[in-house]
């Protein structure tokens, strides 16, 4: 008896491998069989994006949401790299902090006291409460400021604290929305030395999900899910579920809510895009040990969040 029971254990975890490797053989191939028609046959038709051509886009306003709960060690850092990086002028900074995080408080008002552009959102009880529910108190924020400044909007993109921000990338979703509703960037892990195996874990999911995965699941039709940092949604959508929510644009019963998110689009009749632009721009490279010399060089890199993820199987667990 207990030699059938084991058989048959090992039967249905048999089939259940199979299907799960069918699925993913599908995505190879509906992956590969395009990448292969696109390169024989449409070579010539696509246009490669130039930094010339998302600086010839009006720029709209836009406005960058980070929750932050005891992350009084990086956030100030993660708000005056993204400052000096990013090749934007119209966009401000909404960071959520809570009553009772006053270290993460004074990190973001270090920075709010020299740039105008960064806005402390404290939320009305003490934390921690999930990302949702932060989230939908920077968004009353957000519409605060709008009213204090006479502004709107257009653009809203989602960042985490430990996120490394492509310089381009408002110019990117000011070029693309709203002429796409959500807009999410590949979210490219920083690499690590290979003894640490499960940053290299994340390394390998995220390579295969966002260079991969959501491209097929995008040209099928399906949900594009939000990585919950370097998403990009356009006013109207915020509006519309903000609408349909009562202004609750996050399920604070969710711990997924970047991922409730995309499947939130469905309802609307709105849909998702995963923005694999590599864009041909120009850099300054120092060139020569004695004299040194300045050089301008094209590149073509792609616009993605990079980040540190956790190195330690307990911090991944958790």
């Amino acid at each position: 008896m207990i030699h059938r029971l084991f058989v048959l254990l090992n039967v249905l975890v048999a089939v259940s491998f199979l299907l799960s490797g069918i699925d993913d053989l599908f995505v190879d191939l509906y992956y590969w069989l395009r990448r292969l028609y696109r390169t024989l046959f449409l070579r010539h038709q696509i246009r490669r994006v130039k930094e010339a051509d998302l600086a010839s886009i009006p720029e709209k306003w836009a406005a960058i949401w980070i929750p932050a709960w005891h992350e009084q060690d990086v956030i100030d850092k993660m708000l005056l790299n993204t400052l000096d990086s990013l090749n934007y002028h119209n966009y401000d900074i909404f960071v959520g902090t809570y009553p009772n995080d006053e270290a993460t408080q004074l990190a973001v008002e270090s920075v709010r006291e020299r740039y105008c552009q960064v806005h402390k959102i404290v939320c009305p009880h003490p934390g921690p409460t999930n990302k949702a529910d932060c989230l939908n108190w920077v968004f009353q924020g957000m519409l605060l400021a709008e009213q204090e400044q006479g502004i709107r909007y257009e653009i809203v993109m989602l960042h985490d604290s430990e996120d490394v921000v492509h310089p381009l990338e408002l110019k990117l979703f000011n070029w693309l929305i709203p002429r796409k509703d959500m807009v999410q960037l590949p979210v490219i892990p920083l690499a690590m030395p290979a003894r640490y195996w499960t940053a290299g874990t994340y390394l390998d999911e995220f390579a295969e999900n966002h260079s991969k995965d959501l491209l097929v699941r995008e040209r099928l039709g399906s949900v594009i899910p939000s990585a919950g940092v370097g998403t990009g949604l356009s006013r109207a959508v915020l509006d519309e579920l903000a609408s349909a929510r009562s202004n609750q644009l996050f399920n604070v019963n969710s711990l997924t809510e970047d991922y409730e998110l995309g499947f939130a689009l469905l309802p609307l009749k709105r849909r998702g895009i995963l923005a694999q632009f590599p864009v041909l721009r120009t850099q300054t490279v120092i060139r020569g040990l004695w004299p040194r010399r300045q050089e301008l060089r094209q590149v073509r890199e792609q616009v993605a969040v990079r980040e540190f993820f956790p190195d330690r199987f307990r911090l991944a667990v958790r």
